[in-house]
């Protein structure tokens, strides 16, 4: 189901390349977010049948405000997408 796209793996890569500029609050994780951004650029970029690239991820962290100051009810909503999601193969799904 869905779209496969090529390289995906290289959007973890990339997303961890933005570790020191995430602005993080209580309860999230560097490596929780890496692994949801990267999982939204993977999806993003397989849409256009291509391998991910910097501008996938940079929309990811912007779409959900890792790189600004985001209001606080995005900050919920995020708190509880990105929550252990490396852990959990059911949330990785319903994020992406």
């Amino acid at each position: 189901m869905g779209t496969p796209g090529p390289d995906s793996g290289f959007a973890l890569r990339l997303a961890n390349r933005f570790e020191p500029e995430l602005r993080l609050d209580d309860g999230e994780t560097a490596h929780d977010v890496a692994l949801g951004v990267a999982l939204i650029a993977s999806k993003r970029a397989a849409i256009f049948g291509r391998a991910p690239s910097v501008y996938d991820v940079r929309f990811a962290l912007n779409l959900w405000g890792f790189l600004d100051d985001a209001p606080a009810e995005l900050k919920a909503s995020r708190r509880a997408a990105f929550s252990s999601i490396s852990h959990d193969y059911v949330a990785q799904r319903s994020l992406v």
